[in-house]
């Protein structure tokens, strides 16, 4: 793991220094103090690897398998609109009798992530997904408001969907502040509606606090 943990740094270490090379190329050309199209040619094409690298990379290095994650949506699907104009995307994977469990993705990707825990968990539990508001197949609020208690009152209209049984919920980052906060608004839900809790690489507050450049930082 450490010498994974190494590779990783020292990749996106010479990432930045192919783009900081390709832009010190471009400018030199562009003030004439580098002459000729093969510079052009060469810092155009280290700032697009930079980019899109990983399109010509990926297809190179990788040894495709029956393990590799594949884009996977469910044929069961409930579109829940919102108050606030936005209309989440909740997928229903395994047997209706199942333990529900409700799966809650972090900031950036949407429910597809959970490609393995939806192919190992959905024999014998109802795997339940959704996309945050603005990723995925679900729309944005109209009034722009992405706030850690809006999402968490969102969980929890996809709660009253789930099922009778009480449901565990797992959040992965900010889906784990998700549930958190969902926990904080809605504690007469904790008994009769939620039967467990599980968090995955995320915190208790905003992690903007935690940052080495916090003091820097105006937080809301």
């Amino acid at each position: 793991m450490p010498h994974n943990f190494l590779l990783v740094w020292l990749v996106q270490l010479l990432t930045v220094g192919v783009l900081g090379g390709g832009i010190y190329i471009l400018y030199e050309w562009y003030e004439g103090e580098l002459v000729g199209t093969s510079y052009l040619v060469a810092g155009l094409v280290m700032v697009l690897w930079t980019f899109g690298g990983r399109f010509i990379s990926l297809p190179l290095l990788r040894r495709p398998g029956n393990q590799e994650p594949k884009f996977m949506r469910s044929k069961t699907v409930q579109r829940l609109p919102r108050q606030d104009g936005s209309v989440l995307q909740v997928e229903f994977f395994g047997p209706e009798d199942g333990q529900p469990i409700i799966l809650s993705h972090g900031w950036g990707p949407n429910s597809t992530i959970w490609y393995y825990a939806k192919r190992q968990l959905s024999d014998r539990f109802r795997v339940i997904v959704w996309d945050l508001p603005g990723l995925g197949k679900s729309s944005k609020p109209k009034n722009n408001d992405h706030s850690i208690e809006k999402y968490a009152r969102d969980l929890e209209a996809v709660i009253a969907i789930a099922g009778d049984k009480p449901v565990i919920l797992l959040g992965h980052s900010m889906g784990g502040m998700i549930n958190l906060t969902f926990c904080r608004l809605f504690p007469e839900l904790l008994v009769s509606r939620v039967s467990g809790l599980i968090l995955v690489d995320t915190t208790y507050t905003n992690p903007v606090k935690t940052c080495i450049f916090r003091n820097h930082v105006k937080i809301t």
